[in-house]
């Protein structure tokens, strides 16, 4: 007999809240990219050695701000939040990535984002990075 399977809402925002209440929270850092990079399933050039990572001037992973938002019902949404102050020198970054790890180099790249333009930073200019990422039904 055939049947059908589906999470509910409910199901949604569970996974959500366990993504990032969890110890350790499966997201939780955020890094930026010094080079331009794929955002892809592989994640080429960015993430595996960490040699892309932008480790300098201020931009080092950091510990985001984890919330579950509203993008179609209340807590469906897993959101990462970082505010990076350029220090000591100028600095481009390109995109950056959310990981479920503290360490350059380290962990797994949950959700990237390729900026449209690559951003030039001077020292004391910052950069709010906010990745978001819907739990839902497919089609």
């Amino acid at each position: 007999m055939a049947q059908t399977q589906s999470p509910t809402n409910l199901g949604y925002v569970a996974m959500v809240n366990r993504a990032i209440g969890a110890t350790p929270a499966a997201w939780s850092h955020i890094a930026c990219a010094k080079a331009t990079f794929v955002a892809d399933e592989a994640f080429s050039q960015f993430g595996a050695s960490g040699a892309d990572e932008c480790n300098e001037n201020g931009f080092a992973r950091a510990a985001a701000t984890m919330t579950a938002v509203q993008t179609t019902i209340a807590g469906d949404t897993i959101q990462a939040t970082h505010q990076f102050t350029c220090v000591t020198a100028a600095e481009t970054v390109y995109g950056f990535a959310v990981y479920n790890s503290a360490t350059l180099g380290a962990g797994d790249p949950l959700l990237s984002c390729l900026f449209a333009a690559a951003q030039a930073l001077e020292v004391d200019d910052k950069i709010t990075c906010t990745g978001k990422c819907q739990l839902k039904k497919g089609v």
